[in-house]
């Protein structure tokens, strides 16, 4: 139950972030925009900070390798990615992805998730070399083809 919570407040935070973006306050001091620019920037990052709690929270009560943990890194890794904070984004889904091959091994759903997502990252980085040696390497796990 605590779970569906947190992951309808993620979507929720997530809903929120896609709406300021096409709001006039979507970046600080932006024209028609009427509040001040620190407010707009904080509350862009209110979602993020919310979920990175709940990470800390996760790595605390669970461990830094489970399943939870590893789908909530995930879920403010693209939070992160929507807030243009591609290093930060990264760095968790590396972590994300090592957790899942010791864990999980190279072929369970979340560690083809978390290879997606880094790839979605990387897209968006225009990092296309990369993208395409992930494809290649979940194609490898025996998955098919998979398209970024």
């Amino acid at each position: 139950m605590f779970l569906r919570t947190v992951l309808t407040l993620v979507s929720a935070a997530a809903l929120s972030t896609a709406v300021q973006a096409a709001s006039p306050c979507a970046t600080p001091g932006g024209a028609g925009c009427d509040r001040p620019a620190a407010t707009v920037a904080g509350r862009d990052r209110a979602p993020s900070t919310f979920l990175a709690k709940v990470l800390a929270d996760r790595k605390r009560s669970l461990g830094e390798e489970h399943p939870t943990t590893i789908t909530t890194a995930n879920a403010l890794a693209v939070m992160y990615k929507v807030q243009g904070r591609y290093d930060e984004a990264e760095a968790l889904y590396l972590n994300s992805l090592a957790a899942c091959q010791r864990t999980l091994g190279d072929r369970h759903p979340l560690t083809l998730g978390t290879i997606k997502g880094l790839a979605s990252l990387y897209k968006a980085e225009g990092r296309l070399g990369e993208v395409a040696l992930l494809a290649k390497r979940a194609g490898a796990a025996g998955t098919g083809e998979y398209s970024y």
